[in-house]
């Protein structure tokens, strides 16, 4: 019987389901029937591939280009691409023991199964750049310390407990000598990747207890770890690289304070890091590219892809000092927020969201108040942030501005805005229109962010000039 269901479902319910999936025949219909689900593939293969030369798109015009100091990158302009030799393309040492193993997505239903998945070799490697080899085996190989697992172990948000990840990174008295001397003839560029898990079914790590490579007990895992610090002053402070530049494979915001000059003492302070801010050119956040989307990677590297892409929330300099941090997890206290059954404790646990809308972007705009002092201190790139490798004018044209109206509920409005760009490159630019909306304090006042986003738009390619 259960062969008989099973054989109906599949031959019949479920046939345009599981050829889809498994690339099988598709039916055939006549002009006179249609289906509702109507692909434009005629074949797993065709679909596949279009999934990943879209997704490489996304990539194109999502990665974020954070850092960009006297323009070390693009590292070589598109023009020179088609007539340089292979001898004159620039050789790069890839540092971190991720590099070889990035965070394509998250866990859970945020996973993949990595099945043909493109390396950050791969990308640099189609780009045109050769690779330092001794330096990828090092990382490769089991003398460079454990690999970092698909998803995190002991992940469990039923168990209200806050659980702790390693981020694998090499310990410095790792590299060996043979290693190190490689660095001089791949010194065109150095490129140092650091890498989170993120994903279903847990919190991110408020603490670094008991975790190897943990600098500190307090510290936490959206920060660089003893390994990782140690790793980006080495490299950044070697006078053999030409330029160092900083990948962030990374799902989530990250504690930056490290990477801007005005910033780097006060932050190397307050967390205990050694890294000199000026050493490090430029710093690019890729988020989780999923199969194909690393591919961008190098063509932005090389120039010809302008990056566009703009950060979604806020970097802030102390993510222990953001309220929302008290509110998940056990709450760093034992038990945490339990449910109860009367007076029984059950075995669950729930959040409860007392900094109401007051998180992320909202909060820091919020708490800044116009306090250009108290944001500037506590904010390392705010949401919005994105370079290029072009520079854009904005001008408001026609009679546009929603500037001291009054806002009619039923009405429209629309801001109109002249983009120019003025660099050497063509590129992309993002319009953000934000706005101020009054606030009545009070309990009968509803509360609303000092700052909003209402609307964003990309444009086309606008070419130089």
């Amino acid at each position: 019987m259960f062969l008989l269901v099973a054989n109906i479902l599949i031959e019949g319910v479920f046939y345009e389901v599981f050829t889809s999936l498994l690339g099988g025949q598709r039916v055939k219909f006549s002009d006179e029937y249609s289906t509702i689900y109507k692909s434009e593939y005629d074949s797993k293969k065709q679909t596949l591939e279009a999934a990943n030369a879209f997704n490489e798109k996304i990539c194109e015009e999502g990665f974020v280009l954070l850092k960009n100091n006297n323009n070390a990158l693009p590292l070589y302009t598109p023009e020179s691409n088609g007539t340089n030799k292979t001898q004159d393309k620039p050789k790069i040492s890839v540092f971190g023991k991720n590099s070889v193993n990035i965070a394509y997505g998250g866990s859970g239903s945020g996973g993949g199964t990595g099945t043909g998945a493109k390396s950050l070799y791969d990308s640099l490697k189609a780009a045109g750049y050769r690779t330092n080899d001794k330096l990828e085996s090092f990382y490769n190989s089991s003398a460079s310390g454990k690999s970092r697992p698909a998803s995190p172990e002991g992940s469990n948000l039923d168990d209200g407990k806050s659980i702790t990840v390693p981020t694998y990174e090499t310990p410095l008295a790792s590299y060996t000598q043979n290693v190190k001397d490689s660095y001089a003839e791949y010194n065109d560029a150095a490129i140092i990747v650091i890498t989170r898990m993120g994903g279903e079914g847990f919190d991110l790590p408020r603490t670094m207890s008991g975790v190897a490579g943990a600098r500190k007990e307090d510290d936490h895992y959206l920060q660089l770890d003893r390994n990782e610090a140690d790793l980006i002053k080495e490299v950044s402070e070697n006078p053999v690289f030409q330029r160092v530049i900083l990948i962030l494979n990374v799902g989530t915001s990250f504690e930056l304070g490290f990477l801007e000059e005005a910033k780097a003492s006060v932050y190397n302070q307050l967390k205990g890091y050694e890294i000199s801010a000026d050493r490090i050119d430029a710093a690019l956040w890729i988020g989780f590219p999923g199969n194909s989307g690393v591919m961008a990677l190098g063509r932005i590297l090389n120039g010809n892809v302008n990056p566009s892409g703009r950060t979604t929330d806020t970097y802030a300099m102390d993510f222990k000092q953001a309220p929302s941090r008290e509110n998940f997890g056990d709450n760093n206290v034992a038990n945490g927020d339990r449910f109860y059954d009367g007076t029984t404790a059950q075995p669950y646990y729930f959040v409860d969201y007392e900094e109401n809308i007051y998180v992320g972007y909202r909060y820091y705009e919020t708490r800044g108040n116009g306090n250009d002092e108290w944001y500037n201190e506590n904010v390392v790139y705010p949401m919005g942030h994105g370079l290029s490798y072009s520079e854009f004018e904005w001008e408001i044209i026609e009679d546009s501005s929603i500037r001291d109206i009054h806002i009619n509920k039923n009405g429209k409005y629309t801001v109109k805005v002249k983009v120019t760009n003025n660099g050497s490159v063509a590129g992309r630019d993002v319009v953000q229109l934000y706005g101020h909306a009054p606030y009545a304090e009070g309990a009968f006042g509803l509360q609303k962010p000092y700052e909003v986003l209402l609307d964003f738009a990309k444009t086309e390619i606008i070419p130089a000039g």
